[in-house]
């Protein structure tokens, strides 16, 4: 009974893990090829990332992939 309910928890434990990065909409900046990249979210949010870039004041933005999702990054020099 007790190692099935760590197994549970374990279990849950890993989902938790695994689906948290793709709730995270923290803006973030790296520094990548000659200028700054401002982590705007999940490119589902942002459908047209150049066009709310610009809009925000950047140079513009592309939807690139990191780990398992599409990221819309500002473009910042």
């Amino acid at each position: 009974m007790a190692s099935s309910s760590k197994c549970a928890f374990l279990v849950f434990l890993c989902v938790i893990v695994l689906l948290a990065p793709s709730e995270v909409h923290a803006k973030s900046m790296a520094k990548a090829q000659g200028g700054w990249y401002l982590v705007e979210g999940l490119c589902s949010k942002f459908p047209d990332c150049n066009k709310h870039c610009k809009e925000q004041g950047f140079l513009g933005g592309q939807c690139l992939k990191l780990g398992v999702n599409m990221l819309c990054f500002c473009i910042h020099t």
